[in-house]
């Protein structure tokens, strides 16, 4: 309904152009993937019409990018880009055109695009205009730049990452010679902002085929051309079958937690992790659940390496639940599901993998408290009973809610106050 929606406001947009004399057409992915099949939410529009004009015609627009000839047509409150026809002089910093100049031929619009299969436009009329050979290489599965590869990579530097990822993306076989020029030129990718190869190697990560994008990235070796160096070792990632990686990566829709995921593969450390993510640029509010993830990992199996607690993983993954909370030991137990086997291998002792896998959910329900607020007792509780304000008012909080989530301690305030007398107590004795 959306998509169909889309379309029917795209289809304005064109129509108005047309009625007032100016060329218009679909342009970009729109036509990629009406031709394969694939729903599409973004429809890019190209002109004649230039942008000044373009803004006379429409109610709502938003001047976006007027020095690229860009404005965003807002119907019925869905954007669109509405770009004029153009072509571009030299780039700067192997990122930007320098310059561009507003020209009146679709064609010619179409020449400075990066891959064929990009390079395509549809008229009104339902006609495409494919002057690059587009459906042809859609037809034979072939990922293939606009003329010359070496000029395509070397204005924009990103396209090799993009080209990585349509490849992975679509299934397409890259060109040799495409190929040979992302080979040869992967050094300029160092020109490139750390955010902007971060967000494509995001899109290859949650892609349809992860495994196959990982491993052309690896193949390319553009990972040792970032403009900041990042010592992850991506090369064991082709140790794992691409079809495998792709499931296990597929297997889990969270980005986050599928970044968990890829650098467990990886053998890298929360510390590590907390570095290497903030080089790439993530959110703090990635690297943070990301680095959480691993480190409830290391915990984990430092505890189970004690006698004690590999004798009952029940209780081992109730007492991380309360460390890390509910939320994490689960995330991290739908990491260590889909790569079961993998663990086996790498850890076969003292974890029982499979047990974890299958009885992990039930030992976690068991639990009754999970969280702080769960407690019938609070810090306003405790400083009523004579508790004086501070550190200690949380240290035993988290003591009482680790014992009533184990059942040491039913969770009854009366009980609870208690044993927090006595925690308290303890604490007073000891110094």
């Amino acid at each position: 309904m959306t998509e169909r929606r889309n379309i029917e406001q795209a289809t304005y947009i064109v129509e108005t152009l047309i009625e007032h004399e100016y060329e218009a057409y679909w342009v970009g992915g729109f036509v990629r993937d009406t031709l394969l099949g694939r729903p599409t939410q973004d429809i890019d529009i190209a002109t004649s019409a230039e942008p000044e004009q373009v803004m006379a015609l429409f109610d709502r627009c938003k001047p976006t990018g007027l020095q690229h000839g860009t404005v965003l047509v807002i119907v019925e409150g869905i954007p669109f880009e509405v770009t004029t026809f153009r072509q571009e002089s030299s780039y700067e910093n192997y990122r930007r055109p320098a310059e561009v100049t507003f020209i009146q031929d679709i064609q010619g619009d179409l020449g400075r695009r990066d891959f064929t299969m990009n390079a395509m436009a549809i008229d009104r009329s339902g006609t495409i205009i494919d002057p690059y050979g587009g459906q042809e290489d859609l037809r034979g599965g072939i990922l293939r730049c606009v003329g010359d590869p070496f000029k395509r990579f070397g204005e924009d530097a990103l396209r090799m990452m993009r080209c990585i990822r349509f490849a992975a993306e679509y299934r397409l076989t890259i060109d040799e010679v495409t190929w040979d020029a992302l080979l040869k030129q992967a050094s300029l990718l160092s020109h490139i902002a750390m955010e902007r190869v971060r967000a494509e190697l995001e899109r290859i990560v949650m892609g349809n085929d992860a495994g196959r994008g990982l491993h052309l990235f690896v193949e390319s070796g553009l990972f040792r051309h970032f403009k900041s160096n990042i010592s992850l070792n991506f090369e064991l990632l082709t140790k794992v079958e691409q079809e495998q990686l792709t499931n296990w990566l597929s297997g889990i829709e969270e980005p986050d937690v599928r970044w968990a995921l890829l650098l467990l593969l990886l053998g890298t450390s929360s510390d590590e992790a907390s570095n290497y993510l903030r080089t790439l640029t993530f959110p703090n509010q990635s690297f943070t659940k990301i680095s959480q993830i691993l480190s409830f990992h290391e915990w984990y199996l430092g505890e189970m390496a004690n006698p004690a607690n590999s004798s009952n993983p029940a209780l081992t993954l109730k007492l991380a639940a309360v460390k890390y909370g509910i939320i994490v030991t689960r995330q991290w137990l739908e990491i260590i599901t889909w790569v079961n086997e993998l663990m086996i291998r790498r850890y076969p002792y003292p974890v029982d993998w499979q047990e974890l896998a299958t009885q992990g959910e039930q030992w976690l329900l068991e639990l009754p408290v999970v969280h702080l607020h769960d407690l019938k007792v609070t810090g306003s509780d405790l400083i009523k009973a004579g508790c004086k304000p501070g550190p200690r008012i949380g240290q035993v909080l988290h003591s009482l809610l680790e014992e009533a989530a184990l059942g040491v301690i039913e969770n009854d305030k009366k009980l609870l106050m208690q044993r927090a007398s006595e925690l308290i107590a303890e604490k007073s004795d000891s110094q």
